[in-house]
């Protein structure tokens, strides 16, 4: 009974200790817990970010606040990095402090941190449009805000830069405009379904948004798309309310006016607008609204105007993610359950800081398919017999017109599950290399098991036989007739996922000399010239020594005497 009793205490205490260490060494993100959060006293108050510290705090990050004028605590302090990440909510001054200079910035992303930019149309400094230009995205001046007279949303102080996002019908189409209606991309990597589908019945909502074009450098893509019945100009101003000439109870019952909407053409040309890309073109301003002042709106053609846009870099997959409303953040927004704002910054959020689409590379395998129980020959040449000590780990020598298999071992982060089997379904591809591609084939996942298939963790258990915590990716193929040194290049790229490269070097040799077939069918022409030479010349032999030549001779001699007495 005792000792009964003492086992049961014991496996109670271990399965503790073991959900102690489970819950202390999860991390929310997969490089990293710690965040810095730089916001402005004046447009970002602390106290009007309580629904975001809730929120992170409650996914398990390390958060720390700090003022934008403020030089502690520093991003990074003797070449180390003090955070993993940075929210940075620009506070409009002109300077940043030096551990948050456009150079820190970028090298703190080239060192792996994740920054997640915040931005306003009363914000934009001209140094964060100059870093912006190193991401291949270009904002407006500052003051240039999103206007949208059509969709302009509840609660809007009649500059109509309050806008709705989304909430159209199954086009895509506002049902007032006909236009499109903005919205998310529909990119399943960093939204999930179900903010898809909340977008398209609650709209979102933006406030004082600065827009911005997307260049040609593919590692840039847009998340949120401005409607197609919006442009970018400085909005009118709020006149001033009646409190400043009457007493407070008169301007206290009274409501506030709506701004000054003009009625003048926003540009005064007529130049068709063109498409920007595959959606409906924006306006952009510079300089006055009104009929006679400065450029007015125009509409630009090339590239895509959005509000949010992602940026990875090409080596580390580092994240950048540039909001173009820091409104979105606040507790205003994020407690608006009228609308889809906290999904939709949730799901923003979980992204940049790299909780989701997530993957790595655990390991890459390539090795030669035996033709048969006959084929005996070392599976690498220079490496020895399979079963001799140190085999496999010289470099792997193939011989032309060889049958290889590639294997790519691929795992993916989670926030409930860590490192877990990637998904079976990506379109990977790897191809050979020698300094132009030969063969570019695609890899299949590996097949589960019954036993793994029938497991209650569904796809997610789902992994190969090699490797249980990760997803095999295959492909068997026939080397070229050609010897040299290959690589089998892997780099795959897609928009929301963490970038995959992979290079791996094997020397193709030529058949020996000992290794051709015994006999080539090209010799035939040549075997059959010989052997029909030497049956000819035995054909003549037999029967030159057949012909019997005293009677030939003696023939040819009566000839010879009667030509002579004939004379």
């Amino acid at each position: 009974m005792i000792k009964s009793l003492h086992t049961l205490l014991a496996l109670w205490a271990a399965s503790l200790a073991l959900l102690a260490s489970a819950v202390l060494g999860k991390q929310p993100s997969a490089s990293g817990d710690r965040l810095l959060v730089v916001h402005d006293a004046e447009h970002s108050p602390r106290a009007s970010l309580s629904a975001l510290d809730a929120l992170l705090s409650a996914r398990g990050y390390d958060l720390t606040f700090r003022e934008a004028k403020s030089g502690a605590p520093a991003l990074v302090e003797y070449d180390e990095r003090n955070f993993d990440h940075l929210l940075l909510l620009s506070g409009g001054s002109k300077t940043l402090p030096s551990d948050l200079s456009p150079q820190r910035l970028v090298s703190f992303l080239r060192e792996g941190g994740n920054v997640i930019f915040g931005l306003s149309s009363s914000t934009m400094t001209p140094a964060l449009r100059d870093l912006a230009r190193e991401f291949s995205l270009e904002y407006q001046d500052r003051g240039s805000a999103l206007i949208d007279h059509f969709r302009s949303a509840p609660g809007d102080d009649g500059r109509h830069t309050s806008v709705l996002l989304g909430g159209a019908s199954d086009d895509g189409r506002d049902a007032r405009t006909g236009l499109f209606a903005g919205g998310l991309v529909s990119n399943n990597v960093v939204f999930a379904p179900e903010t898809l589908h909340k977008v398209a019945t609650k709209p979102l909502v933006v406030k004082d948004a600065s827009a911005h074009q997307i260049g040609d450098v593919p590692l840039a893509f847009p998340l949120v798309l401005p409607p197609g019945s919006s442009f970018s100009a400085e909005p009118a101003s709020v006149p001033a309310s009646d409190a400043d000439s009457g007493d407070d109870e008169d301007s206290a019952s009274s409501p506030p006016k709506k701004a000054d909407i003009t009625t003048e053409p926003l540009a005064a040309t007529s130049d068709a607008l063109t498409g920007l890309g595959p959606f409906p073109p924006v306006l952009l301003g510079n300089g006055s609204t009104a009929s006679g002042g400065g450029q007015g709106a125009v509409a630009l053609d090339e590239g895509v105007s959005s509000l949010v846009s992602a940026f990875q870099l090409a080596d580390n997959s580092a994240r950048a993610l540039w909001i173009g409303s820091s409104a979105l953040f606040s507790d205003e927004l994020l407690k608006d359950t009228a609308s889809s704002n906290r999904a939709v910054a949730e799901d923003l959020l979980a992204w940049g800081l790299q909780e989701k689409g997530v993957l790595r590379i655990a390991g890459t395998h390539h090795t030669r398919v035996r033709a048969g129980a006959e084929d005996v020959r070392p599976a690498y040449e220079g490496e020895g017999r399979e079963d001799d000590e140190g085999f496999g780990q010289g470099m792997r020598m193939y011989r032309v017109k060889d049958t290889v298999t590639y294997s790519l071992e691929l795992e993916q982060f989670t926030s409930e599950l860590g490192w877990s089997p990637a998904p079976r379904n990506l379109d990977i591809q790897v191809a050979l290399h020698m300094i132009d591609p030969y063969i570019t084939v695609p890899l299949h996942a590996r097949p589960i098991d019954p036993a793994e298939e029938a497991s209650p963790a569904g796809n997610l258990a789902a992994a190969s036989t090699e490797s249980k915590g990760s997803t095999t990716y295959t492909a068997t193929f026939q080397l070229p007739d050609r010897h040299g040194v290959f690589s089998f290049v892997l780099l795959w790229r897609r928009a929301g996922w963490t970038y995959l490269q992979a290079k791996d070097t094997a020397p193709v040799r030529p058949f020996n000399h000992d290794e051709h077939p015994r006999f080539l069918s090209a010799a035939w022409p040549y075997v059959a010239g010989a052997w029909s030479t030497i049956g000819a010349f035995v054909l003549f032999v037999g029967v030159w020594v057949s012909l019997d030549w005293a009677k030939l001779g003696g023939a040819a001699a009566g000839k010879g005497a009667k030509k002579a007495k004939t004379a």
